[in-house]
């Protein structure tokens, strides 16, 4: 599990309906992931909200995941944990990063000239 499932069930579908190969959907997933930090760069506040849900999603499916493979890979398990630790506090800093917001608010204007 993963902390961008959504956007890979997003970027596999598409590719899927497509008759696309596995390297097709890895690149459906980085646009998707690129377009997603590109729109935050640009200035659009709702991307930042995708963003943190996503991130907080997959913290929590991360961490799921590790207590149900902990009985066979302790070591599947802890890089689960870690990773799950890094999407939460990922999440958590664009949430409640003043310096973002302000980022964000000063592309808006400027984006708006």
């Amino acid at each position: 599990m993963s902390g961008t499932l959504f956007t890979r069930l997003i970027a596999g579908g598409i590719a899927a309906t497509l008759g696309a190969t596995s390297a097709v959907q890895e690149g459906f997933y980085l646009a998707i992931l690129l377009g997603l930090f590109y729109g935050l760069y640009q200035g659009y506040g709702f991307i930042r909200w995708i963003l943190i849900v996503l991130l907080g999603l997959g913290g929590l499916g991360g961490a799921i995941g590790a207590f149900v493979v902990i009985g066979r890979s302790p070591w599947g398990a802890l890089w689960l944990l870690i990773m799950a630790g890094v999407y939460l506090s990922s999440g958590w800093l664009l949430w409640k990063s003043t310096r973002l917001r302000a980022f964000i608010r000063d592309r808006q204007a400027r984006r708006t000239l």
